[in-house]
């Protein structure tokens, strides 16, 4: 074997390695990247849990203030000869309260369903930005395999070329 070929053969093989550990490397990054999406799909669940927690607090609140309405009704029944013009007032007062109470609620759990449509578009987002890197990595190696077969099958064919002449 000529010297010259087998230089041509240590080439191939050197830049097959050099493609090889490259690949390695994006490959690596790419995992990085993937663990990063994870942890923050992973902080938007907690997040989402907070708020979960937030609304079973108002949630709470408002059984509470419930409550206290079934309870100031059960006094009135017992007073409504003398303070039935006072009472009737509070109760005014106390569902107006309770009317201000709802309509929070209602304006967070819209601005909570908001903030949980965009994180999930985001994350989305970032889910198939990822994917279509991988894809386009897996194209690269598909192509740049078949270019290094196509190479190893040229220096093959030189090869028997010089051995047969």
């Amino acid at each position: 074997m000529s010297p010259e070929l087998i230089g041509i053969i240590a080439a191939a093989i050197a830049l097959g390695t050099t493609m090889l550990a490259s690949l390695r490397g994006m490959r690596q990054e790419l995992r990085r990247e993937i663990g990063s999406v994870r942890t923050e799909i992973g902080n938007v669940r907690s997040e989402i849990g907070g708020v979960r927690s937030e609304i079973g607090g108002v949630r709470g609140e408002i059984g509470g203030v419930r409550g206290e309405v079934g309870s100031l009704r059960n006094e009135l029944r017992g007073e409504i000869g003398s303070l039935s013009s006072e009472l009737r007032n509070e109760i005014a007062g106390a569902r107006a309260e309770i009317g201000a109470v709802r309509g929070e609620i209602g304006s967070l759990r819209n601005e909570l369903r908001g903030e949980i449509g965009s994180l999930s578009s985001e994350l989305r987002n970032e889910i198939a930005g990822a994917r279509a890197e991988i894809g386009a990595v897996r194209d690269e190696t598909g192509s740049l395999r078949n270019e290094l077969r196509g190479e190893i099958g040229s220096l093959s064919s030189e090869l028997r070329n010089e051995i047969a002449g």
